[in-house]
């Protein structure tokens, strides 16, 4: 067991993200521990069971007091067997002066800042002012934090108020948690390794055969919402031609 935290917890010596990128790798893909007896096969770790739900322990903390080089006390923590895999953090919306934004900037300065060690072993954080709630890693520009709208593909999208509940819902259901967890999170360094998967803006059969069932589905009615999506103004320009040459 010692050797198993040993591993898990060991900083590798490089920034906050490399540090993550090793030890995200160590609980997806499993480790190898050495025994005593040598002439005994290596023990193959897994920390968590993807492939069954019930054998995982998933418990959120609330309120949580992390002394690091300032105290910082994030509104809620998902560990799964003891990990803290997801960082939570919101602000009121009754306060005007604070916006999503400001979470935003809490979450990945301040908290990047003063206790780095609880995101070694993050695969994403979310955020939320009571009306808005957004997910991405810790790493992703605020632009490309995005809503979870459906708890199921088939269901009407939802905004305001009602997006945290759809988004506890839908990503946070324990086994969807373990699939996005798993599948879904995109580590530069970890190409070689990463998930195939599509994006199509018009699904045909060919689709469905080569990647599988659709995970989820953004329309584009969506992608306007979040301002992903811009309007392209398309206009025409005059040219007088008798400031034209021809050239033989």
């Amino acid at each position: 067991m010692e050797s198993v935290i040993a591993r898990l917890t060991a900083n590798v010596g490089g920034s906050l993200y490399e540090n993550n990128v090793h030890t995200y790798r160590l609980i997806t893909e499993g480790f190898a521990i050495k025994r005593e007896d040598t002439s005994k096969a290596d023990l193959c770790i897994e920390q968590i069971d993807f492939n069954t739900e019930r054998n995982n322990i998933i418990r959120i903390v609330n309120q949580l007091e992390i002394k690091g080089l300032e105290k910082r006390i994030p509104d809620g923590i998902i560990y799964i067997n003891g990990l803290p895999m997801v960082v939570l953090v919101f602000k009121s919306a009754v306060k005007e002066e604070t916006t999503i934004k400001d979470t935003y900037t809490q979450l990945t300065v301040r908290y990047r800042r003063d206790i780095p060690e609880l995101f070694q072993y993050n695969a994403f954080v979310v955020i939320s002012d009571g009306v808005n709630s957004k997910y991405g890693s810790l790493i992703t520009p605020y632009d490309f934090f995005y809503a979870w709208r459906k708890v199921e593909a088939t269901d009407k999208a939802t905004d305001g108020v009602s997006s945290l509940l759809t988004m506890v819902q839908g990503i946070f259901r324990k086994d969807r948690l373990l699939s996005v967890i798993k599948d879904f999170v995109f580590l530069h360094d970890s190409l070689p390794n990463a998930t195939y998967v599509g994006f199509t803006g018009t699904p045909i059969d060919a689709t469905i055969d080569v990647f599988g069932d659709v995970v989820d589905a953004y329309t584009m009615t969506e992608s306007v919402a979040d301002d992903i999506t811009r309007r392209i103004q398309r206009g025409i320009k005059t040219i007088d031609s008798r400031n034209l040459r021809y050239q033989g």
